[in-house]
């Protein structure tokens, strides 16, 4: 596992909904729901990444 660097970042109202629907509905190749939203957010850099 590679190590973490902590990073504040500032969100849009909006953005901060759509985050907490996606990890409380399971989103980003959860099995069972509650995705933390720093994976969603890990997960969403590496998407973007590969355009």
């Amino acid at each position: 596992m590679s190590s973490k660097i902590r990073k504040q970042i500032y969100l849009e109202q909006r953005q901060e909904h759509l985050l907490k629907a996606m990890s409380t509905t399971g989103y980003a190749y959860a099995q069972q729901g509650g995705v933390s939203e720093a994976k969603i957010i890990r997960q969403s850099i590496d998407l973007t990444r590969k355009f």
